[in-house]
């Protein structure tokens, strides 16, 4: 009897050890995205199981599990919120790796020194993420820049003209409080591309 209760608690350790060795090693293998080109948002505060969730309903990972063995065998690594942009065929381990690393998907957005809103509104309606009609909403409220020019009309004239990274999330709103935020002296940008007599006026 003690030879038979061996035996079975071999074979199911056996069983057991098999099935370990073939979850681990299809962590390694590569699973295409369903719909092709695949973007992910991992928001804030997005646990494991949240996470391993969306990436198995938008067909990034084949099953759930896979996303919290990766988990398990890296227990401390943190994952960074952010959108995330599936192309090609990765491996649970990859996506995971990705993830942990934080490689955020973005576009950038390059606006000409001497543009005004509405030529930022085609800009953005070219990006095909922002719609032009947003953004001009947006930039007609002057609410972010009343406390330099309690007399502008609309943000025309704080929007300062760089590069700004942006993701599918991105706002109208968002994009001015970027733009008026470098155009303010503690910004990255201390020139403002403001005439100084306009800037007097709006005062």
């Amino acid at each position: 009897m003690v030879r038979g209760i061996i035996r079975i608690a071999l074979i199911i350790f056996a069983a057991l050890l098999v099935c370990g060795i073939a979850a681990i090693s299809s962590l390694g293998k590569s699973f295409s995205p369903s719909s092709g080109e695949t973007f992910v948002r991992i928001g804030h505060g997005a646990g494991t199981s949240s996470i391993a969730r969306t990436l198995k309903t938008s067909g990034v990972i084949h099953y759930e599990w896979q996303f919290y063995l990766a988990r398990l065998l890296h227990p401390s690594s943190k994952l960074q919120a952010g959108e995330y942009r599936f192309a090609s065929p990765a491996s649970p381990l990859t996506v995971f790796d990705r993830i942990r690393r934080g490689d955020i998907y973005y576009f950038e957005l390059t606006v000409p020194e001497g543009s005004n809103r509405f030529d930022i509104a085609r800009l953005i309606a070219n990006s095909g993420t922002i719609s032009a009609a947003d953004f001009l909403n947006a930039s007609s409220d002057p609410a972010l820049i009343l406390d330099l020019a309690p007399k502008a009309p609309s943000l025309e004239g704080f929007l300062f003209p760089s590069t700004y990274r942006l993701s599918h999330s991105t706002t109208g709103a968002d994009l001015c409080r970027l733009m008026t935020a470098d155009f303010r002296p503690n910004g990255k940008n201390s020139t403002h591309s403001i005439p100084q007599t306009l800037y007097k006026l709006l005062r």
